[in-house]
């Protein structure tokens, strides 16, 4: 480690932020937690819990316990992947969300972003009813 400390040691502090999300009580291991790079540094959360879906396409959570697809000249799995359009739209209560036809497709980073800049639907639902069901 003493090597990497030399090398970012006259780095500013929010280029090397590391934000452990995950309690005191949580084994000090990445193997099996969400990891987001974020502009601020890295973010690491419990699987149990969603990440925040960033404005930024660069940000999107990794899921390091999951085998990935094989990298360019390799048989083998690469270990860990992003956290994939569908399962963000599923974060947000969007299963069933298209972001496109066959003619317009929306890029992912636009997806990201969109997801990111939207409301969870159940939780829209929710506060729809309270307002709905109020007297």
């Amino acid at each position: 480690m003493n090597p990497w400390l030399k090398k970012i040691k006259n780095w500013q502090n929010s280029h090397i932020k590391f934000e452990w999300n995950c309690g005191k009580d949580a084994e000090y291991t990445l193997e099996d937690k969400l990891i987001q790079f974020r502009a601020s540094g890295i973010r690491v959360k419990l699987p149990t819990f969603a990440p925040a879906l960033n404005l930024v396409g660069t940000q999107i959570p990794i899921l390091p316990w999951i085998k990935g697809t094989p990298r360019k000249g390799s048989k083998d799995a690469s270990k860990g992947r992003y956290l994939s359009v569908k399962e963000a739209a599923s974060l947000q209560g969007m299963d069933n969300i298209h972001f496109g036809t066959d003619e317009f497709k929306l890029s992912n980073t636009r997806i990201y972003e969109a997801l990111g800049n939207a409301v969870n639907v159940q939780i829209v639902r929710l506060i729809a009813e309270k307002f709905l069901n109020h007297e």
